[in-house]
């Protein structure tokens, strides 16, 4: 399962739709999901090719990462990515659907990819201390496609019911426009008259929605969990809608009657297809208005934590070895999600992405995925069509924060804080850096 990743959000996690700007260009680019893994990202302003945005991450962009989820794939053959001026060096290693398509040296050029392409990854693989990205351009046969943020509504989303552990399957994932991971019912039987509700800050006219049944993340999981034969759309105080839906993999578009404005909206399993397991899974739900999807922002998208818990100083930070510029990484995200890179001798030899939650008054749950083999590349993403190379990874870690604690280092330099995390799976981690 992945997590999964607003300011990630995981990943700090904004969500955007796109849509093509000016006369006379190429066909519009299709709907455009994006992610970064810090906050404090204009993300119009680093989809502007001109070149206006500022991505800094925390100072160190290493490990860090973009993320484009294309609802359907799009034609790009390229990508140009340009550095701030006085920007540090950046060196980006790309995946293309999950594929490593080749390193990149910011400022070198173009780098090609082979359309259609519906995930880029663009992760720092390199220590960048003062490296700043300002634009990145989605190009065809040379020409920018022009993405840009369109619409996005301020909502809250929740769920009657969601499978443990909820980290693993919130009701945000529906919505988050990716195809690997799903919100899941957590209700006793197969899921029907379970629903997600979205409530929007303002009204919404909406004309259809883009259901992607069942969970998706491969055919295995599609069999395995429970999918939807009837939607009911509920809005407001008006009277329900019933949609027909088919027991398929991929995009459907559910058109409604006629358009309905509203504020809330209940989102209700009807007749479900019963799956070798009983949950109901949910992939992807999409409003659309004016025929464009209309992307959710939230608020306040942090997770709550029990007072006094040893997460809540460290939410978003990033954690390291001590004295080590090239040793364990662990960010643990406001939003819910997580990374963890382990280096021995500068190599990587473990690559963990997910989600967290509290367990207690002193634990956390990690749930994600887990490279396997002996080779690691630098960012666990999924292929769209197997999970051959991956494993999910469930613990329960215990948190230790000694605020105080001081590590002293060979170069004799200090660091101060000191996290001990150790899991059952995960080993025992000390870090500093909170």
């Amino acid at each position: 399962m992945s997590q999964q990743r607003s300011s990630r959000a995981s990943r700090w996690a904004l969500t955007w739709p796109l849509a093509l700007l000016g006369c006379g260009a190429p066909p519009p680019s299709p709907a455009v999901g994006f992610s970064v893994d810090s906050g404090g990202v204009d993300v119009g302003a680093l989809l502007d090719p001109a070149g206006g945005g500022a991505w800094r991450g925390d100072g160190d962009l290493w490990d860090e990462a973009l993320t484009f989820d294309f609802a359907d794939p799009i034609d790009a053959d390229a990508v140009q990515v340009r550095l701030c001026p006085g920007s540090a060096p950046v060196h980006l290693a790309v995946y293309a659907d999950g594929a490593p398509a080749a390193p990149l040296q910011v400022g070198a050029g173009p780098l090609p990819l082979r359309p259609p392409l519906r995930r880029l990854a663009l992760v720092v693989d390199q220590p960048s201390e003062g490296g700043c990205i300002a634009a990145v351009d989605l190009t065809r046969g040379g020409r920018s496609l022009g993405v840009r943020p369109a619409r996005t509504v301020t909502a809250s989303v929740s769920a009657t019911s969601t499978q443990r552990p909820v980290g693993a399957y919130r009701p945000t994932h529906a919505f988050d426009w990716r195809l690997d991971d799903a919100w899941m019912e957590g209700a006793p039987g197969p899921g029907g008259q379970e629903a997600l509700i979205v409530s929007l800050e303002e009204p919404l006219r909406v004309e259809a929605l883009d259901l992607w049944n069942g969970y998706q993340r491969s055919d295995a999981h599609y069999r395995a969990n429970s999918r939807l034969l009837t939607l009911q759309v509920e809005v407001d105080d008006l009277p329900p809608v019933q949609l027909p839906v088919e027991d398929r993999p991929g995009r459907q578009r559910l058109a409604l009657p006629a358009p309905i404005t509203g504020w809330r909206w209940t989102l209700r399993a009807g007749v479900v297809a019963v799956g070798e397991g009983e949950d109901l899974a949910i992939t992807e739900l999409a409003l659309l208005s004016g025929g464009e999807r209309v992307g959710l922002s939230y608020p306040d998208n942090a997770t709550p934590l029990p007072a006094g818990h040893p997460a809540s100083t460290l939410r978003g930070a990033p954690l390291h070895t001590p004295c080590e510029a090239g040793g364990t990484r662990l960010r643990l995200r406001p939003d819910g999600s997580f990374s963890l890179r382990e280096r021995r001798a500068g190599e990587l030899v473990r690559a963990l992405d997910g989600s967290w939650e509290p367990d207690g008054s002193t634990a956390i749950t990690l749930h994600g995925r887990e490279r396997r083999g002996e080779r690691l590349p630098t960012w666990s993403e999924p292929r769209w069509d197997t999970d051959d190379d991956y494993a999910v990874f469930w613990d329960r870690v215990e948190l230790r924060w000694a605020s105080q604690e001081v590590v002293s280092c060979p170069d004799g330099t200090e660091e101060i804080g000191v996290l001990t995390a150790k899991g059952r799976g995960l080993g025992e981690l000390r870090l500093v850096g909170g």
